[in-house]
């Protein structure tokens, strides 16, 4: 009666078309979960370390050390722009775990500085980062820790600045649209001049 490629065809185009639209629906139902969804995220800063950079600057202690050698990553080449720069060491415990759902593949979280400058009126710096890919590991734990990357400015002005850290999470779905959430502001100031 039917052959073999016909009644493959069938099933495949059967497929192509039943499928999409349930991944269609699976997406929709996404939005109504992560409302749902209520995260305790508390950020508490431990310390800022601020640092004036120009090419002849050498570091008196380890943190300043480590601040000059990611200055020195950030601007590879061979006389870096002189100016301020900041490292922030927080503590962080923020419970992600009602944000995965069976739709959740991974949450890239992040924290930001955001701050304004007289020159630029809004400013976002990220300044440490994560990747979790499982409920389990969903509830971020840290005391002292570091931040990955520099606080730094276009004017490279930032003494008397006053910002905010917030942490940030995207959350890549496994089908349907990519959402951005945000919860847990501390004002963070800088020092002023000394």
């Amino acid at each position: 009666m039917f052959s073999f490629y016909n009644r493959g065809s069938t099933l495949l185009n059967f497929l192509c078309t039943v499928l999409p639209v349930l991944l269609a629906l699976l997406a929709c139902t996404s939005p109504f979960l992560l409302n749902q969804a209520d995260p305790k995220v508390k950020i508490n800063v431990r310390n800022v370390h601020m640092k004036r950079y120009s090419s002849s600057s050498t570091p008196s202690n380890k943190k300043e050390s480590t601040m000059m050698k990611l200055y020195r990553y950030h601007y590879p080449y061979r006389y870096p722009p002189k100016g301020d720069i900041a490292l922030i060491d927080f503590d962080i415990n923020a419970d992600l775990t009602s944000v995965f759902n069976w739709n959740v593949k991974e949450l890239f979280v992040y924290l930001v500085y955001e701050f304004e400058t007289p020159k630029q009126k809004f400013n976002q710096v990220v300044v440490w980062d994560d990747i979790i890919t499982s409920k389990q590991d969903a509830h971020i734990k840290g005391k002292n820790v570091e931040s990955e990357y520099l606080v730094t400015a276009l004017d490279n002005k930032l003494r008397g600045i006053s910002g905010n850290l917030t942490l940030y999470w995207d959350i890549i779905p496994n089908t349907g649209l990519l959402f951005q959430k945000s919860k847990g502001s501390i004002t963070v100031p800088l020092q002023k001049e000394q």
